[in-house]
């Protein structure tokens, strides 16, 4: 029987030559007590959008029809004031009551030296100290962290310790959130070299992309088809998602973005098998490491 996982996958995250980048769908597989998920990017901007008069609400809806989620996002932003808008993305993604789950436990197991998020929150260094010193994995080391905004990245790659680096911000820095099209070049613009070293690593690693929906996310689109055309390779990079595209999308963003989809079942919506499938993952890269 055919695998799930492409055995060239496998072996790259053997070799420990992979990127795990975990999207908003990795952390909404981690419902807090009360069963209340993170939301995706669609579902943030139009909860942030309910408080806007209804001229700006008319604009909004007509860009998130079309698709076009960052210049939603600027509206918003152009409608609401900053500070009100960085506190309803603390009240979410600074929310203690998430805690990390399968999803994380399963990456982590996989031991890539890179990962990169473009989430706000802090659920997967929230897994990864919990994890540090407890008998069953022994001592680990602390995980690096860098923003955008930070100028430590190329330091911390170069160290042997595992790196996260975070495309638009984190939580606990709230003001450098990136959320909107003015917010997105202004980032790019005034942190070029954070954004070359992603740019490289995606020229020379096997991405993995993890509750990523490829559905209008220029930053990861823009990116992916930099390297794309910057240096065509035969050797794709992945995406695990769920099932329901129709396969001309399939092949346009194997085409666009030189990403392989590996589509699961989710009739029910609650992701199971995406852990599922993780957890074999893990198993085959453990199995092949040895």
């Amino acid at each position: 029987m055919t695998s799930f996982w492409p055995p060239e996958l496998v072996q790259s995250l053997a070799q420990r030559r992979g990127i795990i980048f975990l999207g908003a769908g990795a952390s909404a597989s981690c419902p807090n007590p009360e069963g209340l998920r993170l939301p995706g990017w669609e579902k943030l901007l139009t909860d942030l959008a309910s408080s806007l008069n209804s001229a700006d609400r008319a604009a909004f809806d007509n860009l998130m029809t079309r698709s076009r989620h960052l210049d939603a996002a600027q509206v918003i932003s152009d409608a609401i004031e900053n500070v009100q808008v960085n506190n309803y993305l603390i009240s979410i993604f600074g929310n203690g009551s998430f805690r990390p789950g399968e999803v994380h436990k399963h990456i982590n197991l996989l031991d890539q030296p890179v990962l990169m998020t473009t989430n706000y929150d802090r659920l997967y260094e929230r897994y990864w100290e919990q994890e540090l010193n407890t008998p069953l994995t022994g001592p680990k080391p602390p995980l690096m962290v860098s923003t955008y905004v930070d100028n430590d990245v190329v330091d911390n790659l170069r160290s042997d310790r595992p790196l996260l680096l975070k495309l638009h911000g984190s939580v606990e820095k709230p003001r450098n959130l990136v959320l909107s099209r003015s917010q997105y070049s202004r980032a790019k613009f005034e942190y070029p070299n954070f954004f070359k070293v992603v740019s490289a690593l995606l020229l020379t690693r096997t991405v993995l992309f993890v509750g990523c929906g490829f559905n209008g996310d220029p930053d990861i689109e823009l990116l992916l088809e930099d390297s794309a055309f910057t240096a065509q390779s035969i050797a794709p990079h992945y995406a695990i998602t769920p099932k329901g595209r129709h396969d001309s999308e399939t092949r346009s963003i194997r085409k666009a973005f030189n990403v392989k989809l590996l589509e699961y079942d989710n009739e029910d919506g609650n992701h199971d098998e995406l852990t599922a499938r993780l957890a074999e993952l893990s198993r085959l890269v453990d199995d092949a490491r040895i």
